[in-house]
């Protein structure tokens, strides 16, 4: 059995802490590989401001190191349920996908040529191709627990 720590923060409001979040993440993180903190924050920080904007502002964070695997979690309620949607096949488009960096530079690419495209959708692509995590999510009524997870070898 690896090592544990978790982290719960429980923000009434996200915007303010965010900062907060990213220096008690890269000091918890202190004694790892810096390409992992980077990924790590990175990743927490793209997590943290996707259940700002589709979510409500009470928001939930954990992080735990266990069994040689980092896991980044969030959660929050009230997503809208067309974007509750999109994001589901948003993250299972990222989870099929062979080549996620490729994914990540089509999205580039299709955000050049129509910039007002909607979202862009770009921070959990970021997440699974730049942070090397996996996503995955689990829905519980009006709460969706987003993970995000990756090898610490």
């Amino acid at each position: 059995m690896g090592d544990r720590v978790t982290i719960v923060y429980e923000f009434a409001s996200v915007q303010d802490k965010l900062k907060e979040l990213r220096k008690k993440l890269q000091h918890q993180l202190r004694d790892k590989d810096p390409e992992l903190v980077d990924a790590t924050v990175m990743s927490a920080a793209e997590l943290v401001e996707n259940a700002i904007k589709y979510g409500s502002s009470e928001i939930s964070f954990n992080l735990a190191i266990e069994n040689d695997l980092l896991t980044i979690g969030v959660a929050n309620r009230s997503m809208d349920q067309g974007d509750l949607d999109s994001f589901k096949a948003h993250v299972a488009k990222i989870r099929q996908s062979e080549d996620v960096g490729e994914l990540y530079t089509q999205r580039l690419m299709e955000l050049i040529e129509d910039p007002l495209r909607g979202p862009t959708q770009l921070g959990l692509i970021r997440i699974a191709h730049e942070g090397k995590f996996e996503l995955d999510y689990r829905q519980e009524d009006d709460l969706i627990r987003v993970t995000a997870t990756r090898s610490l070898n």
